[in-house]
């Protein structure tokens, strides 16, 4: 769905709805109306009543569109206070809340029996990256097509189309629902949620839900091992260290490699039983006289070590990997890559202080090692006659010298060096 709007006025101008079978308008005009397309209305209350019921009668599970909370719901939900309209959206007639719970302009949505996602939350929450996420920039970019206006004083131009030019208004109105239904159908974005939910059992609606999403993976391992969880509280925030950015040696080069660390962090979680309760059991056998070189205790950063009979994360992070890699040999793309995020998102999570378990010694244990991998990788590749010319946080980009003939041997080879070196030093 997507709404129009009247910037010179603040008044809702129509509410344009698509899906597989059916493309409606709902427009308040006065104007002759010539297409099945449109119903039309004589003032914006007898449209929301109107709306109100067609979603009563069609029923959809599911609300998608672009900012959709922030702005076309948020709008509706103001429109119907300022009428006096009961905003009757549920399935059975129940009233939405649609509120802003913090500082950064967010809004969350709660519709009984429904859900509304958001195009660019779930583009954000996949990973995805665009320069701009206007529906105009990345309808470009996802499907080469764009709106029918666009420009920062198009509302002018909407606005004539609406009094002069109905069916042009329509056409625009009902081009933007069409752009979001084709990019969530084009990238499967309710299938990537849907997928997410399944192996988390975080609400449908709530896209984001990183710190969710670990709690419920992790508590009820936490608690088969026989502890409790601490409530969450104001930790003051201590920021780790990002990622590793290496000053690149500027120039022209030929025969370039970049050797890339398959999912670093969590890779380093896994290695070095990073993990909440590690590292408290470690903190508690010190203070039983246990020695912190005990080859039980992993050094970490910032003073941490970490009880490698405790780790909860590493053996979680191995059952997600094993899962990622069935998941590419079935070819379920979706699944590995529901799985792929859910794993990348640990680390933030851990460094996180609205997370439970938020302690600076865990997020900076995890860079800090990534740090240094990537350093003393970079004196290996040396050694062996190559030159590391940039490397940024999980990759190395490495430019070879004239003596080197094949460069793509070459490469293998320093690859399989470079893997042996690692598992040398990890043990």
């Amino acid at each position: 769905m997507d709404i129009e709007t009247s910037v010179s006025t603040n008044t809702l101008l129509s509410i344009g709805i698509t899906a597989k079978d059916q493309r409606i308008a709902f427009v308040v005009t006065k104007n002759p109306v010539d297409t099945e397309l449109v119903h039309a209305f004589s003032d914006e209350k007898s449209l929301l009543l109107a709306f109100m019921r067609y979603v009563r009668t069609h029923s959809p599970d599911i609300f998608i569109g672009w900012n959709l909370i922030g702005f076309d719901l948020q709008f509706i939900d103001q429109r119907c206070q300022i009428l006096g309209i009961r905003p009757a959206f549920g399935v059975n007639g129940e009233s939405w809340n649609i509120r802003s719970s913090d500082n950064q302009g967010r809004y969350f949505a709660s519709i009984p029996g429904r859900v509304a996602l958001d195009g660019i939350t779930l583009l954000k929450v996949g990973g995805y990256h665009f320069e701009s996420y206007s529906l105009n920039n990345v309808s470009k970019e996802i499907l080469d097509d764009g709106k029918l206006l666009h420009g920062g004083d198009r509302w002018q131009e909407i606005e004539r189309l609406h009094k002069e030019d109905l069916n042009a208004f329509v056409a625009y109105n009902l081009q933007d629902c069409d752009l979001v239904l084709r990019i969530f159908e084009k990238l499967k974005l309710i299938e990537l949620q849907q997928t997410r939910v399944d192996l988390t059992g975080i609400p449908l609606e709530q896209p984001g839900g990183s710190v969710a999403s670990f709690e419920n993976l992790y508590l009820p391992r936490l608690h088969k091992a026989g502890f409790v969880a601490p409530a969450w509280r104001d930790e003051d925030f201590v920021p780790s260290p990002g990622g590793f950015v290496m000053s690149s040696i500027p120039g022209l080069y030929k025969n370039v490699l970049v050797f890339d660390f398959k999912s670093l962090y969590p890779s380093i979680i896994r290695t070095f039983h990073i993990d909440p309760l590690a590292r408290v059991s470690a903190q508690h056998g010190g203070s039983k006289g246990l020695n912190a070189s005990n080859s039980r205790f992993v050094p970490g950063f910032l003073g941490a070590s970490f009880d490698r009979e405790k780790a909860i994360l590493p053996d979680l992070i191995s059952e997600l990997a094993q899962a990622r890699e069935e998941a590419k040999r079935t070819h379920n793309d979706i699944l590995s890559y529901a799985i792929k995020i859910i794993m990348n998102s640990f680390y933030g999570v851990l460094g996180s202080n609205v997370c439970r378990f938020y302690h600076a010694e865990l997020a900076s244990s995890i860079t800090m090692r990534g740090h240094e991998l990537l350093a003393r990788t970079k004196a290996w590749i040396e050694e062996r006659g190559a030159k590391v010319i940039y490397g940024d946080t999980d990759s190395l980009f490495v430019t070879l010298n004239d003596t080197q003939v094949d460069p793509q041997l070459f490469g293998e080879q320093l690859c399989a060096d470079m893997n042996s070196c690692l598992q040398q030093w990890c043990k």
